[in-house]
């Protein structure tokens, strides 16, 4: 089906932004709520303006989107593509992009941040868990969820090379 090396890898990456750009969150509240998510709350289509929105099971719904997004990444990288660490992240971050830049919200999304996390877990679990934990235990500690959402980021690079040695994992 594909000529070239690259046309796999390419057709990872179409796929992955494509399932990445699916605004579930959006959805949900559209057909099962009838509320445009965009005009409600913050009028952001993330997990926290989800849960202001509609409670626990529209959160539900928008954390299980968008770990699917992470997770289908995955399955593209294994299935279309090689498999490899550069195969993975290519995949991962296009779904990244899908779901900050999504063509189906013309160009409008979230924050990504899930399917970063989830989707490191192709390549090793052990960074999603420890910057989960390492995040919970500054929750503890602080009630400045936005601080420590971007500080989390700062632990992803290092213990990924640890976990992987890889400087790929390190680039992304």
């Amino acid at each position: 089906m594909f000529e070239t090396p690259m046309g796999p890898l390419l057709a990872v990456i179409a796929l992955s932004y494509l399932f990445g750009a699916i605004p579930f969150a959006y959805l949900y509240f559209r057909f099962v709520r009838g509320v445009r998510l965009t005009e409600a709350g913050t009028g952001t289509i993330g997990i926290i303006n989800s849960f202001a929105v509609g409670g626990v099971a529209a959160t539900a719904v928008t954390v299980l989107g968008e770990i699917s997004k992470a997770a289908m990444a995955g399955v593209f990288a294994f299935n279309v593509g090689d498999g490899s660490v550069p195969t993975i992240l290519a995949a991962v971050f296009a779904a990244f992009i899908g779901t900050n830049y999504s063509v189906f919200l013309k160009g409008r999304g979230g924050k990504g941040a899930t399917v970063l996390l989830w989707g490191q877990g192709f390549i090793t679990f052990w960074v999603p868990i420890t910057v989960g934990i390492i995040a919970g235990l500054l929750l503890l500690v602080s009630k400045w969820w936005i601080e420590i959402k971007r500080g989390w980021v700062l632990f992803i690079a290092p213990l990924g090379y640890i976990a992987t040695e890889s400087w790929w994992y390190v680039a992304f």
